[in-house]
């Protein structure tokens, strides 16, 4: 589970970066025509400054990504032992079917074991149980002898000891059962443990979906459209360098923030997959 969220976390980061370099692409023709535009009158001197604080905004969401980037590449290289590991390819997709999820709990690792100690602990009461009992055995014999003595015929019984043997083998026996019942107990709240675990899960990776569609079909669309409009306003003069600078920066969040709901979803995906499915 862990390699795997950490082969998450290190596509994404790298998504992420993409996406904050490209806005920065935006933003550098303005800030290098910003003293053009404080010449002819359409911008104020303290606008040409603005697109520069902005750059150096965005710098540090990149700094912060490639030391996010740094720790979940040194994670996944924890767990592979590959040095300097490159996420090749798309995202996993993960599919959760929930019910299929549910009705193989009863195959989970953590509760076949419990199950163990329950068999375990059913065995030995068996055998106290069989050990409280003495064994006992017939015999009969005929022996045909010299006619001066007579035939004879021999019957022997044979106890196991201890002949009393259940009475002192009762308190072990009821401690074997004790057992069981322990065993058995802790079997159904693992159960219940496990599979409210796994609702938590659930709830959570849909919420998280929720959220990631509605920024995606939503929010993303509305920031796009905002920085193209502010965008051709600027460079109608109908809008100012603020103006522009504030819609691609809010631009860059939303692309920022699209994806690490996207991540989050990926991330419960594989975590829910790995952790309950009947291979984890």
């Amino acid at each position: 589970v862990a390699a795997a969220l950490a082969w998450i976390d290190l596509f994404y980061t790298d998504q992420k970066l993409a996406a904050l370099a490209a806005v920065e692409r935006a933003i550098t023709p303005l800030r290098d025509t910003a003293p053009t535009a404080v010449t002819t009158g359409d911008a104020r001197p303290g606008q040409a400054l603005e697109a520069q604080q902005k750059l150096a905004a965005l710098a540090d969401r990149r700094s912060e990504l490639l030391a996010g980037r740094a720790r979940a590449a040194a994670e996944l290289t924890r767990w592979t032992g590959e040095p300097g590991p490159q996420p090749i390819g798309p995202a996993p997709d993960f599919l959760i079917n929930a019910e299929a999820l549910r009705a193989g709990l009863s195959d989970h690792p953590a509760l076949r074991a419990l199950d163990a100690a329950r068999q375990t602990a059913g065995a030995q009461l068996a055998q106290a149980r069989a050990e409280a009992y003495s064994d006992t055995s017939w015999d009969l014999a005929y022996q045909k002898r010299d006619g001066a003595y007579g035939d004879m015929v021999s019957v022997g019984v044979t106890f196991g000891l201890p002949l009393f043997g259940q009475a002192r083998r009762e308190p072990l026996i009821a401690a074997q059962s004790a057992r069981i019942r322990g065993a058995e107990s802790q079997k159904a709240a693992g159960e219940r443990q496990l599979l409210a675990a796994l609702e938590t899960d659930l709830a959570d990776h849909q919420m998280h979906h929720e959220q990631f569609a509605r920024a995606q079909e939503t929010l993303a669309p509305l920031a796009q459209q905002r920085a193209d409009l502010e965008t051709a306003s600027y460079a109608a003069g109908r809008a100012s360098l603020s103006d522009v600078l504030g819609a691609l920066l809010d631009l860059a969040e939303t692309k920022l923030s699209i994806l690490d709901r996207q991540a989050l979803v990926a991330r419960d995906s594989a975590k829910i997959n790995l952790t309950y499915g009947t291979a984890s």
